[in-house]
Order: structure tokens, then C-alpha cells, then sequence
């Protein structure tokens, strides 16, 4: 950022991010058509474009892959989206018992989302919406910021990661191959549109001594992908290969709670040097 946040109540006093800048550089050709950037935006174009400074990953999914079977499903209707001052309260709670509990990492399931792209609030044509999309980014962002602020006050910012993902109603990039029943890869979309993917993608916010730098984009991510990061952050083994996109590499060491509505959930790592907390936020964000 290139000033501190002034204009939130929940920002005030967020230290500047050293967050290395997202860069919209090795777009795909398939997003140079003028149809695609009609419909939707990828994540990292809109962090870059509304200078946000934590780092971001695209995942798809709209719950959990381990309790939607790592299955495609259709995005959720857009919900309004949350305010710093609605996120930062949950975020210090997890902080809160990240110090208490001696966990190393918070993940935390915001189902709110921040706004839907099928509504054409993200990249699409409807400028009324972008004023309140990119408030929404900006007010995670804020929060995330206040939150490392708030780690590196209590001396926990070298040891703890803190990971936010939301629904996949945020974004839906252009549809990647998809394998037929009988094995064989369809013909790609030059164009697709929100509205006939059956791709769902979120967002995957992480903060914390592994993610501080940032990373951009190249490529679509998946469950599996999640499961690299939060496996960098608790230094697990390397999953086991071929991964598949399924959901046994994450269930080796992330447990569903057996009720959501916040429900933690601490589960040793394989090397039994760290541990995690599973916050599972299952109301909506307002």
C-alpha cells in the first residue's frame, strides 16, 4: 500500500505492508479475448487493480472439497459483501486462540463471500456493483493488514499463518479442460462465460511467514493446491503423487468439524511439531 489505511475505523494504525505487488504480467492468451474481460476478472487482476497487498490464490469449489466430494457444483447467489469492521472481530478471536492454544495456523471458511461474479459485480459490466467490490476486497485487505499488525504486536508474526477462504462465487476464470465419462479432454472454451462454466472458484487469502511475498496467479489451482500451501505452513510431508484433485490429501491432516457455526478443531500434524486450528465460520458475513 502506498499509505496507511485512514479511511476505515478497523484500519487505523495498520502498519505498511511489505507485500510484494501482484502483477498482471503472463495474462493467458484465452483472457486477450475482449468477450472474456466482459464477463469476468481473475482475482489477481482485481487485487491488482484495487492495490491490495496480502496475498492471494484462486481455488474453485463452492464448500469445502472434503464435504462437497470434489465435486463441481454451481456457485451460491451473490451475498452482500463484509466490511473490515465485520472481519476483523473474527480474525483477532482466531488470533486469540491461535496464542492460547498453541496452534500454528488459523484457517478460517468465510461463506459470506464478497460479492458474486455472476452478478456481474467482479470484471463485469455493471459499474453500479465495482464501487462495492472493491470496497469488499479493500475491506479484507484492511482487516489482514490490522491482523499482522496485530500478530507482530503479540510476537507471534514469525511462527503463525493465518488463511481466509471464501466462497468460490467471488470469481469464475475461463473453464479449463475437462475430461469426458470416457477419458477424453473436451475442446476448450475460447470464451466462456460465467454463466455456462461449471467451474466454481474462490479465494484463498494467507498470511504468515510462508506467503508474505505474494504470489501471482499462473495457472488454475485446485484442492490439491490448498493442500500444498497449508502443508508449507505446517510442514508436512509432500503429498503423495499423483495427486488426482481429490480430497484424501487434505483429509490426512484437515478433520471436518461435526457442527460448523464455529466449531474448533485441533488436529496434530504427521510430524507432530505443529499443530492447526480449524475455525469453521459457517453464518453469513453481515
Amino acid at each position: 500500500m502506498e499509505k496507511e489505511q485512514k479511511d476505515n475505523d478497523s484500519g487505523e494504525g495498520v502498519a505498511k505492508s511489505t507485500t510484494v505487488p501482484f502483477s498482471v504480467k503472463g495474462v493467458p492468451e484465452r483472457a486477450r479475448s475482449a468477450e472474456w474481460w466482459r464477463t469476468v476478472e481473475p482475482l489477481w487482476v482485481t487485487a491488482t487493480r484495487h492495490n491490495l497487498t496480502t496475498a492471494l490464490f484462486n481455488f474453485y469449489r463452492c464448500e469445502a472439497p472434503w464435504v462437497s466430494g470434489d465435486q463441481f457444483c454451481v456457485p451460491a447467489p451473490p451475498a452482500p459483501p463484509p466490511d473490515a469492521r465485520t472481519l476483523t472481530p473474527h480474525l483477532h478471536h482466531a488470533l486469540d486462540l491461535l496464542q492460547g492454544g498453541g496452534y500454528s495456523l488459523a484457517l478460517v471458511w468465510a461463506s459470506g463471500g464478497l460479492g458474486g461474479s455472476r452478478g456481474g459485480n467482479i470484471g463485469g459490466s455493471d459499474k453500479d456493483d465495482m464501487g462495492g467490490v472493491g470496497a469488499a476486497w479493500r475491506a479484507v485487505d484492511v482487516s489482514l493488514l490490522d491482523l499482522q499488525h496485530a500478530l507482530h504486536d503479540r510476537g507471534v508474526a514469525n511462527q503463525t499463518h493465518v488463511i481466509v477462504i471464501t466462497n468460490p462465487e467471488d470469481a469464475s476464470p475461463p473453464t479449463p479442460h475437462h475430461v469426458t465419462g470416457s477419458g477424453q479432454l473436451r475442446e476448450e472454451q475460447a470464451s466462456p462465460s460465467p454463466s455456462t462454466s461449471t467451474s466454481s472458484f474462490g479465494s484463498l487469502y494467507a498470511l504468515g511467514p510462508m506467503f508474505r511475498a505474494g504470489e501471482e496467479v499462473r495457472r488454475y489451482t485446485t484442492p490439491t493446491d490448498i493442500y500444498h500451501l497449508l502443508r508449507i505452513a505446517l510442514h508436512l510431508p509432500p503429498a503423495p503423487y499423483p495427486a488426482n484433485h481429490t480430497t484424501t490429501h487434505l483429509q490426512d491432516f484437515l478433520v471436518p468439524s461435526p457442527s460448523c457455526c464455529g466449531r474448533l478443531l485441533g488436529v496434530d500434524s504427521w510430524l507432530g511439531a505443529a499443530g492447526m486450528l480449524w475455525w469453521w465460520w459457517c453464518g453469513k458475513l453481515m
